[in-house]
């Protein structure tokens, strides 16, 4: 099947939103397990990566860090 130029940029866009809603969970998770904001260099990394994979993984981590200190070492 071809596909257009739009329905690449579509699918592109559909991704990094997913994406995007992936890393804002991992840092609703930490902010809800530890009760204080997320420290800014933490959220900057969480919502860099685009990796549906690393995302998951992430979201693993941020149910089972002991601190955010070793979460931030996950990233």
């Amino acid at each position: 099947m071809i596909t257009t130029i739009f329905e690449d940029k579509f699918l592109e866009g559909k991704k990094q939103g997913i994406a995007k809603g992936k890393a804002e969970a991992v840092l609703d998770i930490l902010k809800m397990r530890f009760k204080k904001q997320v420290p800014q260099s933490i959220s900057n990394k969480v919502l860099s990566i685009r990796d549906s994979i690393v995302l998951s993984s992430l979201t693993e981590s941020a149910m089972t860090c002991q601190s955010l200190k070793d979460f931030s070492e996950d990233l």
